[in-house]
Parts: C-alpha cells; sequence; structure tokens
C-alpha cells in the first residue's frame, strides 16, 4: 500500500509582502487561502481515507524580525526552526498513518 503526506506551505501573500495591502495582494490571500483549503481537504476524501495524511504547517512561519534568515523572503526564510517544525509535523502525521489499524 502507498501512503502519501501532504503539508500546507502557503502562507498569506501580505505576510511575503511585509505587510503592505494592495488589491493584487488581497486577490493572492484569497487564492492562497483557497489553495491551502484544498490542500487540507485532500485527506478527507473518502477514497484516500488511511493512506493520506495532510500536515498544517502554516503556524511555523517566522518572520524575519522575529528569528532573523539570511536575506531571503522565500523557503520560510530559511529558519532553521521552521524546517524543524515541518519536518516533526510531517514524521507525526506519517506515523499516524503507518500505525493506525487497517
Amino acid at each position: 500500500m502507498r501512503l502519501y503526506l501532504f503539508f500546507v506551505l502557503l502562507c498569506g501573500s501580505s505576510v511575503l509582502a511585509g505587510g503592505r495591502e494592495t488589491e493584487a495582494l488581497k486577490r493572492a490571500d484569497a487564492f492562497f487561502a483557497a489553495s491551502a483549503k484544498a490542500q487540507l481537504d485532500v485527506s478527507k476524501r473518502p477514497e484516500f481515507k488511511g493512506t493520506v495524511a495532510t500536515a498544517e504547517t502554516r503556524d511555523f512561519w517566522r518572520t524575519r524580525s522575529e528569528f532573523g534568515g539570511h536575506g531571503t523572503e522565500e523557503h520560510w526564510m530559511a529558519n532553521g526552526q521552521s524546517y524543524w517544525l515541518i519536518g516533526e509535523a510531517m514524521a507525526s502525521e506519517m506515523v499516524k498513518l503507518l500505525t493506525a489499524d487497517k
């Protein structure tokens, strides 16, 4: 049996743009919200029951002012804590898939 794991990596575009609000960013935020919901809903589909899990990771975003980073706005600000938390969340969901009663 194949097991699949999804994790939500999207965050609002206004976060990525340093909080600047524009109409384009508002539209992008709506897209990000819809995309995140779709990602979260994959594991809820009946045909994927017991073979797909989703790890919520949006809360692991750290701002540069909080936790540094190395001059990039992408890839979670190159923040080690974010990477660790994402990996831990993914591992936790995979363990649930592997140990669930089939």
